[in-house]
């Protein structure tokens, strides 16, 4: 493989990322619209609604529930790859970039490529 072919691949692939991104912006800003504007209806709705669960599950349902999120999360600690899942979902969270904030901060240092 050569190296313009490489530099064509990996432009061709980040023109498609751009694309998908856009269309996923597109997608979820009238779902991120109706939020801001009924933002208290959602947290009352969602605080009634952890009620309701919190008290129709028997504590057997929540010990199964903590058992297979626990015992999952030691697996994923245990294993190969899973210091560096948690390390990037850690990441995450700390730094969360908006789509649009990430395509222009990382605009140039693409067309360099």
């Amino acid at each position: 493989m050569n190296r313009n072919n490489a530099r064509a691949r990996v432009h061709r692939a980040q023109v498609e990322l751009e694309a998908a991104e856009q269309q996923l912006a597109a997608r979820w800003q009238p779902w991120r619209e109706r939020f801001r504007h009924h933002r208290l209806s959602v947290l009352i709705g969602g605080g009634l609604l952890g009620g309701l669960v919190l008290a129709t599950v028997p504590p057997k349902g929540w010990a199964r529930v903590g058992a297979a999120v626990f015992g999952g999360s030691s697996w994923l600690v245990r294993s190969a790859i899973g210091p560096a899942i948690l390390g990037a979902l850690w990441t995450g969270l700390q730094n969360p970039l908006p789509a649009a904030c990430a395509s222009a901060t990382a605009g140039p240092a693409r067309r360099g490529v």
